[in-house]
């Protein structure tokens, strides 16, 4: 699992959110200090000083509309929001739904292409969300190295919505430019582990299937093979040999070990 020790995820995410508050009054502080006062960037600063005094009353996350809390995953996107999704304005709700469909689109071009074709490999994928986002991972990256080899990813990472769309998006990111160096499968598995555990809150996760496909010999001889390593939803890895039952290793260490597909 990518994730992190220690506390409840709802402790993890409110000193998460404190910190956020925090750091943003000091940069508006920092912006006033250094151009003068002007009202968007005043209105902003008290909006925070707003949200860090419900902290302290034990008021905030709560709706000021129905006082039922607001979506976790709204308040991580944005930790200033005052309503719930049921009691935004008209205008509120129109840009909520403007910003999804973006998302949307920007997490759709993220995908890979369908019905691939690459190095004798023919790759076909479904991709459905139950939402307009979503933090369902999918991806096939082939590096422009001469290898042929192509890497398969599945995944899907704690949370729903814009946050979780969020995480998925960072993983793309991170496995796009960790799979260039040319690490084996283990030890690129073992990085991202430990670079999404330093990049994302104690409590968020993703559980992550990473495959490698690969051709070796030539003519009669060549053949196909696949290597997998994959991340459980709990801590640690497990890596699934062809034809065995997997078996638990720690986040360091997965067996490097190829598994024939068949030759042809």
């Amino acid at each position: 699992m990518f994730d992190s020790e220690g506390k409840t995820m709802a402790a993890i995410s409110d000193q998460f959110l404190r910190t956020q508050l925090e750091e943003r009054r000091q940069r508006l502080e920092t912006a006033i200090a250094s151009s003068g006062e002007s009202a968007p960037v005043v209105q902003l600063l008290q909006e925070v000083d707003s949200a860090l005094e419900r902290m302290e009353k034990g008021s905030y996350g709560m709706c000021e509309t129905c006082h039922d809390s607001i979506e976790k995953e709204r308040l991580i996107t944005d930790p200033l929001v005052r309503f719930c999704l049921d009691h935004l304005t008209s205008e509120q709700q129109r840009a909520l739904e403007r910003d999804l469909e973006l998302a949307s689109r920007i997490q759709r071009a993220l995908l890979p292409k369908q019905n691939l074709q690459y190095a004798g490999w023919q790759v076909h994928y479904h991709y459905e969300t139950t939402g307009p986002v979503s933090g369902d991972y999918c991806d096939l990256i082939h590096p422009d190295n001469g290898t042929g080899e192509l890497y398969f990813l599945l995944g899907d990472v704690s949370g729903k919505g814009v946050a979780a769309s969020m995480l998925m998006t960072q993983l793309h990111a991170m496995f796009r430019s960790l799979i260039s160096v040319g690490l084996p499968l283990d030890q690129l598995v073992g990085l991202a582990n430990r670079v999404f555990c330093e990049s994302t809150m104690a409590g968020q996760y993703a559980t992550l299937v990473c495959g490698k496909a690969s051709r070796s010999g030539g003519g009669d001889l060549q053949r196909r093979t696949f290597a997998i390593a994959a991340s459980s939803q709990r801590r640690g890895l497990k890596y699934r040999s062809h034809g065995r039952a997997a078996r638990h290793v720690s986040d360091r260490t997965i067996p490097g070990e190829d598994n024939q597909a068949g030759s042809g």
